[in-house]
């Protein structure tokens, strides 16, 4: 398959800011789509079932994270980033993906009884190989959604989604409706990769060949061997499993609530700039200037949706979290504030790490991802004594610390000042103040209110206040992402 260049699966060429803003609207469509299917079945989840129902489901995917994250699915951004690619690296990536999603779920198979012995949870046994059928699924998606990726056709990642998220869900609301518990969230899960592997498998318009080479792999492994290591440290649940194993299935229940929390705000926020950014960030690599727009322009669209979704969620998480949730979430308030602090920084630093992994430099990626994995672990080894609150502070506390790091080394691969980036966020965050101290003062002023209604206004009205500050601020910046969108620019392969 070639494009209308006749070069293999090639960048796109021009039009690529159009394409990128076009882009931008269905990767939103996407992620919008799935943020609230995700969202309505988590919240009917979270009034049928108890923090350690989503414990035991959270621990058995902790369990199987950790084949997932040593599977070379990443081969598949390997396949975005390199200039030109034939027949030959996508067969040989899609039959290595194959070969160990079959290695890697025979251990599982093999050991589940023993690991449901250690962490002392019987059902774990049958939950682990079931849980751990995943691992197929996501295999067979990677080479596809590469393809797709590669040559920007965000739409049909928007449909694969959609499809996806949404026979998850009538999945998942049907078995809790008849009293299947904990198992409607695992069935849910692979329903859902199931069916975004087979979507994307047929509208990609690429069929796995039996050419696989040794050379290709060669080809590859420069980027793809260190994409898997980056990859390996945001699959692998390893906080999740030690919050398991040292506190018991309820507390990885409460944090298993809060991350997903943090995932789906986070996904909706970022997840649309982030598909895009590498693919475009990748075509961009010997364009300086036009690298640097772009990257400014991302970091700023995140940022002023980031900013106040988080930040709000942060005052009002107390009285928000147990009236939409149920009294039975309220332990997790601290952690899900906790992850918010993180989500400030996350927002922002997935647009660095596009950037990052774009300029081929996924081993300095990789190297930053493993640190970040490693004190988390320390962290919780040494603050879980003290109580779950306070080991969450300290995950928060982690991540703040080693923002910077990130932050630097994306200036310095696009020759940009600290003072200069700074500025790129201070609309966002001068309106995310001001709608702050608003949305704090207003219990006060609504003192007759009820609490339901308090908190509508606290949300509505912060929305409101923040929007209409930020626009005003940020007159400019929308001209120029209007400007683009209005293009008339054919997008094409040169």
């Amino acid at each position: 398959m070639t494009d209308a260049s006749g070069a293999p699966h090639s960048h796109l060429k021009t039009g690529r800011a159009r394409a990128s803003v076009v882009g931008v609207f269905w990767s939103v469509v996407n992620t919008g789509l799935g943020t609230v299917l995700t969202a309505l079945v988590f919240y009917i989840a979270s009034r049928f079932l108890t923090p350690y129902d989503f414990g035991v489901v959270a621990l058995a995917v902790s369990v199987v994270s950790i084949a997932s994250a040593i599977a070379p699915a990443a081969f598949g951004e390997a396949l975005v980033q390199r200039a030109e690619i034939g027949r030959t690296h996508l067969d040989t990536v899609f039959w290595m993906c194959m070969a160990a999603g079959v290695l890697l779920y025979l251990p599982i198979l093999a050991l589940a009884p023993f690991i449901a012995d250690w962490l002392g949870e019987p059902v774990l046994a049958a939950l682990l190989p079931f849980i751990g059928l995943r691992l197929f699924f996501e295999m067979l998606a990677a080479v596809p959604n590469a393809v797709i990726i590669r040559q920007m056709k965000f739409k049909l990642i928007a449909i694969r989604t959609a499809i996806a998220n949404g026979v998850a869900a009538v999945v998942c609301v049907t078995l809790l409706w008849l009293g299947y518990g904990f198992w409607a969230l695992a069935l849910s899960q692979i329903a859902n990769v199931a069916t975004a592997a087979l979507v994307v498998l047929i509208s990609a318009g690429w069929r796995p060949g039996l050419s696989p080479r040794l050379q290709a792999f060669r080809d590859l492994a420069p980027y793809g061997v260190f994409a898997t290591g980056s990859r390996m440290m945001n699959v692998l649940r390893l906080d999740q499993l030690l919050i398991g194993a040292l506190g018991g299935a309820a507390l990885a229940g409460l944090f298993n609530f809060a991350n997903r929390l943090f995932q789906m705000l986070t996904g909706l926020i970022s997840g649309a700039l982030a598909a895009v950014s590498h693919s475009l960030f990748s075509s961009l690599q010997s364009e300086a200037q036009k690298g640097r727009e772009a990257f400014l322009l991302a970091a700023y669209a995140s940022a002023l949706v980031a900013f106040p979704i988080f930040a709000g969620l942060i005052v009002v998480a107390d009285p928000a979290v147990p009236m939409i949730f149920g009294e039975q979430w309220q332990p997790a308030v601290v952690a899900v504030r906790a992850l918010s602090v993180v989500g400030l920084l996350s927002s922002i630093g997935v647009v660095q790490a596009a950037l990052i992994t774009a300029h081929g430099k996924a081993n300095w990626w990789f190297y930053y991802q493993l640190s970040q994995q490693v004190l988390s672990v320390l962290t919780i080894l040494v603050l879980m004594p003290y109580g779950f609150d306070i080991a969450l502070i300290g995950l928060a506390a982690k991540a703040v610390l080693l923002w910077p790091i990130a932050a630097m080394m994306t200036l310095r691969l696009i020759g940009l000042s600290a003072f200069d980036y700074a500025r790129v966020f201070a609309a966002p965050a001068l309106a995310t103040l001001a709608m702050v101290l608003a949305v704090v003062e207003a219990p006060r002023v609504m003192a007759e209110a009820s609490a339901g209604m308090t908190l509508l206004v606290q949300i509505a009205g912060g929305a409101v206040f923040y929007a209409a500050l930020a626009g005003a601020l940020s007159l400019r910046r929308l001209r120029m992402v209007w400007a683009v969108i209005k293009s008339k620019r054919k997008v094409q392969t040169a």
